[in-house]
């Protein structure tokens, strides 16, 4: 399913390291990344540390052996977690989607995950490790509403033991309803009684539904989210999952056995960001609107005379257009970093239909992102 010869993190990872020891962060415009980053953060770690210490302190007074437990609350009122659900904390939503793979997968050689295609490639790749096989769902890049529950129940077969998704999706930025999330499960159920269906929330703060996870829809439903990628808290390391007590009851302790316990100074400064969660929230979307305008304006240049396709999402930080042009989007982009100073992620990451795709992330400063889209604009425009 994913027969890249490099990973798309080790490839994130090898350029930003690249940018960082040439000094050429400010020579490079990096549109591959996502998740926003305000002014807002810039200062945030500098004044909890400066001015509110103190009550720092005192939110590390409870003991965090499973997590602590002020944080979990936080989340779960929050996010609307009921009662008979489970708030586990870990480092990140990439160890959350670890927790789950480990404690769900383990022992189902001979049975097989379905992800949705294209996705976020560590979302299949993991699963590699425990089950049979892995196999896309296809589902079409411009997504209706019906497209994934209609994808997802002529995929779902008697050996599926899970099924993975993500909402708002990555690369996309589209979004599930919960009620069409409501006919996945129903219809995984029926098929495969046992299914588990998991849905990656990562970036479902910028989308119509905040707050309101689809853990609650039914008890097949596993999510995993974090503080990363709509608030730009990445520094915090703060995931969770959130699952039915009653249907998982093994992942207490395999919380236990695989985390252990985290930071408290982490989840402290957590607690502290949920406290503050509604400014942090409206500082992300102020800064997206100006970006996506900056964009949606940038890229005319090239949706014009066709060479792009695709409409910027209303939602999310992410882009995922396609490239029409005469040369294959791999070598586009090479040319495009190395000519041009701009870094894009190459589709081939996403999918195994994705070679023309290409995904922007315009989280970061307008400064940056107008510089990007120019370069862009300018480099495809030359390569036509």
């Amino acid at each position: 399913m994913f027969p890249s010869p490099e990973t798309f993190v080790g490839w994130i990872k090898r350029h930003v390291v690249a940018l960082e020891e040439a000094h050429g962060r400010n020579g490079i415009a990096n549109l591959s990344t996502s998740g926003v980053h305000t002014a807002t953060i810039d200062g945030w770690f500098e004044r909890i540390c400066r001015e509110r210490l103190p009550e720092l302190l005192d939110r590390m007074a409870e003991t965090n052996e499973y997590g602590l437990p002020a944080l979990k609350a936080a989340i779960r009122r929050r996010y609307l977690v009921p009662d008979d659900r489970e708030v586990y904390l870990t480092a990140g939503a990439s160890a959350a989607y670890r927790l789950v793979c480990e404690s769900l997968l383990a022992g189902s050689l001979g049975r097989d995950v379905l992800v949705e295609s294209p996705t976020y490639q560590p979302l299949g790749i993991l699963p590699q490790r425990f089950v049979g096989s892995v196999l896309p769902v296809p589902i079409p890049i411009n997504r209706a509403p019906g497209d994934v529950a209609a994808a997802c129940s002529r995929a779902v077969r008697r050996s599926t033991v899970a099924l993975v998704l993500s909402n708002l999706h990555n690369p996309t930025s589209s979004f599930v309803s919960r009620a069409e999330l409501k006919q996945v499960a129903d219809a995984a159920r029926v098929v495969a009684p046992r299914i588990t269906v998991v849905v990656d929330e990562t970036f479902l703060g910028l989308g119509p539904g905040a707050f309101w996870t689809a853990a609650d829809l039914d008890p097949c439903i596993i999510t995993v989210s974090s503080l990363t990628k709509t608030f730009g808290l990445g520094q915090l390391r703060c995931g969770w999952v959130i699952a039915d007590k009653g249907r998982y009851p093994n992942l207490l302790a395999d919380w236990i056995q695989f985390e252990s316990i985290g930071s408290k100074i982490l989840e402290a400064l957590s607690l502290m960001a949920f406290e503050q969660l509604d400014a942090l929230l409206k500082s992300s979307l102020e800064h997206l609107a100006v970006n996506r305008a900056i964009v949606v304006q940038g890229i005319e240049g090239l949706r014009e005379p066709k060479l792009l396709e695709g409409e910027v999402p209303a939602s999310g930080c992410v882009f995922y257009p396609r490239w029409t042009g005469r040369t294959r989007l791999d070598v586009a982009a090479t040319r495009l970093f190395k000519e041009f100073g701009v870094l894009v992620s190459p589709g081939r990451f996403f999918g195994n239909d994705c070679a023309d795709y290409f995904r922007i992330g315009f989280g970061g400063s307008a400064e940056s992102v107008r510089t990007g889209i120019e370069r862009l604009t300018r480099g495809l425009r030359a390569m036509a």
